[in-house]
């Protein structure tokens, strides 16, 4: 079984496409860990690119792809909307059996054996909820934008055969894959034949992004199948609506999920993508520093550099502006001659290992954990224009944080400097004194007692997330 991914960049910014993510590196980063991960489970993953393509990710990024393709020079894209497009000229130039795993897509294990050999299958059903669910509405936008319809069988099967109240029911295709090769080049056939002659339709009216890939890949997809008389087979059985898409995005939330796949605005959250960084780094350090370093070589990558001490933070792909500038040359060399890197590098060697566990183990298993405090944080007095500038280049809400808190990085001995909000302060706080996490359940919960009407599975679940995310940032290490 061949694994195949697709890098098509609609437009030639080399290094500096963000393909929807937060920054230009954290696209490398994601497409990075989504390559190795499927290497640590697969030894066949074959790059389908143009040249632009293999110079990044080949050349340049040295991934370990055992194959490339470059047959997207001779693609062309009928329309800057259309780039689901890109994955189906992919799939057309299969032979044989293959799964397509998008770049924001990440396997944490092995996928079972009866969805391997299935004749078709892909990542989820999940319900559309367009038009706030008005089925005839969005019939109405396709009709728009569609003057040929493949047959009308196609658009009444949407309206026939959809569930749930009248949701429209497509598959998710953030991986997809196939053992009927006649199967996929006849759905090819048909979707490109499908959108030549609608090609004239789209230069005068303006489909939004979400209903023309929605009915090129994924419609075209599932009721094809269901046409045929096809089995679909899922990587996850569960029914999703749009907006339901949250924890598969929760990196740490494993082993309980088999991968994270990052839809939709989850490629620009911060939080999220360091994430992904953090797992990059841990497991992949070398990929990890060939990124930075490639980046830092060719754009303003977010990393400044000062005589003692490396500051690191996120999304600086222009000069710093003058304030935050001046406001690290008052910091520079703080607290560093105090910091014992061995001790914390020491700490740090079981930190993934730690956070896994957190994000898996039983509440009961949870509350016996013990930790210590990261004691070389620093909280700083930054003005509110420095964090605004911080906030409006990580392109983050201004009014969410309020403090900046610099913290060692163990693993490249530099120092992050982190926003915060109100509530992480007292978290912090609340850190400083426990040093159970049975103690740090009971000590907040008279705090939330006072301020939120949190049910109590509810609470338990979101000090489990800050308590992870503290372990994530190194502002706390469990004990062995």
């Amino acid at each position: 079984m061949n694994f195949i991914q697709t890098y098509y960049p609609i437009e030639p910014k080399g290094l500096e496409n963000t393909c929807g993510f937060l920054t230009p590196e954290f696209h490398w980063m994601s497409w990075a860990l989504s390559c190795l991960q499927i290497k640590k489970f697969y030894d066949k993953v074959i790059l389908y690119t143009n040249d632009e393509g293999k110079h990044i990710l080949i050349d340049q990024l040295q991934l370990p792809y055992t194959d490339v393709v470059v047959e997207h020079n001779h693609f062309k894209m009928p329309h800057k909307l259309l780039f689901g497009l890109v994955k189906i000229f992919t799939y057309s130039l299969q032979k044989e059996p293959f799964v397509h795993v998008d770049s924001d897509f990440y396997l944490w294990s092995s996928i079972p054996k009866n969805v391997l050999q299935a004749e078709l299958f892909a990542q989820n059903p999940e319900i559309d909820k367009t038009q706030n669910g008005n089925v005839q509405a969005y019939i109405a936008e396709i009709d728009k934008m569609y003057k040929y319809k493949y047959n009308m069988r196609f658009f009444e099967n949407i309206k026939e055969k959809t569930t749930q109240n009248g949701h429209i029911v497509a598959d998710n295709m953030g991986i997809f894959g196939s053992n009927d090769i006649d199967f996929v080049q006849d759905y090819c056939r048909k979707v490109f034949q499908f959108v030549d002659n609608n090609l004239e339709n789209f230069n005068t009216y303006r489909p939004s992004k979400a209903n023309t890939n929605l009915v090129t890949e994924q419609l075209f997809f599932t009721y094809l199948a269901k046409e045929k008389n096809k089995k679909v087979s899922y990587l996850m059985d569960k029914l999703l609506h749009l907006d339901e898409y949250g924890f598969l995005n929760k990196i740490y939330h494993k082993p309980q999920i088999p991968f994270t796949h990052l839809v939709g605005d989850f490629k620009r959250n911060a939080r999220t993508i360091m994430h992904v960084e953090k797992i990059l780094q841990h497991d992949y350090p070398q990929y990890y520093e060939r990124i930075i370093s490639v980046c830092k070589n060719n754009l303003t990558i977010a990393k400044v550099v000062n005589k003692k001490v490396q500051f690191f933070i996120a999304g600086f792909y222009e000069t710093p502006p003058k304030e935050v500038i001046k406001f690290m040359q008052t910091i520079e060399g703080k607290n560093v001659e105090d910091i014992n890197w061995n001790v914390l590098q020491e700490k740090y060697k079981y930190q993934r290992k730690h956070i896994e566990y957190v994000g898996s183990c039983t509440h009961e298993d949870l509350c016996k954990l013990t930790f210590t405090v990261n004691e070389f944080y620093k909280i700083t007095d930054a003005s509110k224009t420095t964090i605004q500038e911080i906030c409006k280049y990580n392109r983050l809400p201004l009014q969410t944080y309020t403090h900046l808190l610099l913290i060692p990085e163990p693993l490249y001995k530099n120092i992050e400097i982190q926003l915060i909000d109100g509530f992480d302060l007292l978290f912090l706080n609340y850190l400083k004194q426990c040093k159970t996490y049975e103690d740090l359940l009971d000590m907040t919960r008279k705090h939330f007692n006072q301020q939120a009407n949190f049910k109590e599975n509810e609470y338990q679940d979101f000090i489990r997330l800050k308590f992870q995310n503290a372990l994530v940032f190194s502002r706390i290490f469990l004990n062995e």
